[in-house]
C-alpha cells in the first residue's frame, strides 16, 4: 500500500496509523474485522492522489493494543484523541459495518470535529437481524480461522469476492493470511465479541436526527 505506518500513543492506547498522500483528510475506519485498517488496501491506492488518508487499526483489531471495554466512550476519546495527533482538522470519515455504528454515536455526539461522515452496512442504523447463516459462519470463523472457514465468511462479506481476488490477487493473499492470523488472537477475539454485542443494538432515533 502507498503508505507508511507508525505506532503512537493515542489516548493512553498504542495505536498503529498507516498515512499517506496529500489533500483533505480522509480519515477510513475499518468495520468489525480482525485485521484492521489493511481492510482498506485494496482502494487507498486511488484516494492518495487526492487526498491525506489516515487508517488506523482501532483498540483491539489489528496491530494496536486493546482496550479493557471498547464501548462507545472510550472509543469517542480515543478517536478525537486520533485526529488531535495526526492533524486531521475535519475530516471525511468514512466507515463501515460495525465501526461504522460507532462512527454515528460519535458523529451524534462530537459532529463539529468532522467535515463530513460517510457510513455504509452500519447495523445500528435502523433494524437489523443478522442472518442466521451469516451468524453460523461467522462464529465458525471466531471457533477457527482456517482458510475454508474464511473463504465461506468471505462469501458474505464481499460483494463479489472473485473479482476482488482477479483484480489484486497479491494483496488478497497476503489479507486473507493476516485476517487469519489476527482472528486466532485472544483480544482480538474479545474485541469482536464487544462490538458485535454493542454496536448492533440500534442508535436512539433522536441521535440519528
Amino acid at each position: 500500500m502507498p503508505l507508511t505506518g507508525r505506532r503512537i500513543d493515542v489516548a493512553g492506547v498504542p495505536t498503529v496509523v498507516l498515512e499517506g498522500g496529500d489533500g483533505p483528510p480522509v480519515v477510513l475506519l475499518h468495520g468489525g474485522i480482525e485485521c484492521g485498517g489493511v481492510y482498506w488496501g485494496a482502494v487507498v491506492r486511488g484516494l492518495v492522489r487526492t487526498h491525506r488518508v489516515i487508517v488506523p487499526d482501532v483498540p483491539g483489531l489489528g496491530e494496536s493494543t486493546p482496550v479493557t471495554h471498547l464501548r462507545a466512550e472510550v472509543f469517542a476519546e480515543w478517536f478525537a484523541a486520533l485526529l488531535d495527533r495526526t492533524g486531521a482538522v475535519a475530516p471525511t470519515l468514512v466507515a463501515h459495518s460495525l465501526l461504522g455504528s460507532m462512527a454515528a454515536r460519535f458523529g451524534a455526539r462530537h459532529g463539529d470535529l468532522l467535515g463530513r461522515l460517510m457510513i455504509y452496512g452500519a447495523p445500528a442504523i435502523g433494524p437489523y437481524r443478522m442472518p442466521w447463516t451469516f451468524r453460523a459462519t461467522a462464529v465458525r470463523l471466531a471457533l477457527r480461522p482456517s482458510e475454508r472457514n474464511l473463504e465461506r465468511f468471505a462469501r458474505w462479506a464481499f460483494h463479489d469476492l472473485d473479482r476482488v481476488r482477479r483484480r489484486d490477487p497479491v494483496w488478497w493473499e497476503a489479507f486473507d493470511v493476516y485476517l487469519r492470523d489476527r482472528a486466532g488472537v485472544a483480544h482480538v477475539k474479545r474485541t469482536m465479541r464487544q462490538l458485535i454485542a454493542s454496536e448492533t443494538k440500534p442508535i436512539p432515533e433522536a441521535d440519528l436526527r
